[in-house]
């Protein structure tokens, strides 16, 4: 499909973090366009929790929570101080979803559903008219002047005043989480630290 409109914000990716920042931007008054490789947003968010989705986690001490990420919590503190549990909680209640907490304070939809909070999502972008392109995966960009000024599909190319990229890491290759978003880092003259591997499963050879 050719695809020649230009916007004022293209996300790359469209996961939650992805769903939330093209919802806001268009919120704000922004023309926005969602890029997902995807056939659907949010395919990862809906196996999360065990397809329920524990959506935030019952702290609400901003420095508390972040100290649950280890050495890398105080670089969310900003992004907390905004948006912190209060206001993720406030946002699906006032959209129709409540949530309850469970074991180890996790938080998650009444109905124990995923499906909720990505109905919730997507009935966001539709509110702020973001344009969605599904099936649509990013090869990289155009550099002009030190700054991105395309961004590369198979057969065309998007145009936008800002980017945002919400790729997510590389846990679920079988979601799309394949670690574009290093890759593309790096093409941008960013340093990435190397990843490492969290929450792995542990394989035996007994059978217990």
């Amino acid at each position: 499909m050719k695809y020649n409109n230009s916007f004022d914000i293209a996300v790359i990716g469209g996961g939650p973090a992805g769903m939330m920042a093209a919802g806001r931007a268009a919120e704000l008054g922004a023309k926005v366009v969602l890029i997902e490789k995807n056939e659907i947003p949010g395919k990862k968010l809906l196996i999360t929790g065990k397809g329920r989705c524990n959506f935030t986690h019952n702290e609400f001490d901003i420095r508390k929570f972040a100290e649950k990420f280890g050495r890398n919590g105080p670089f969310l503190y900003s992004a907390l101080a905004l948006f912190g549990v209060s206001e993720v909680i406030d946002f699906f209640e006032s959209r129709g979803v409540k949530g309850k907490v469970e074991q180890g304070e996790r938080i998650f939809p009444e109905k124990g559903n995923a499906q909720d909070i990505l109905n919730v999502l997507i009935k966001y972008l539709a509110e702020g008219k973001v344009n969605i392109l599904l099936n649509s995966e990013v090869n990289g960009f155009k550099q002009e002047n030190g700054k991105i000024s395309q961004a590369l599909l198979r057969d065309s190319q998007i145009s936008a005043d800002k980017y945002i990229i919400c790729a997510g890491g590389k846990a679920y290759p079988q979601t799309g989480s394949t670690g574009d978003g290093y890759q593309w880092a790096e093409q941008l003259g960013h340093t990435v630290i190397a990843p490492v591997p969290a929450l792995n499963p542990v394989k035996t050879s007994e059978d217990w």
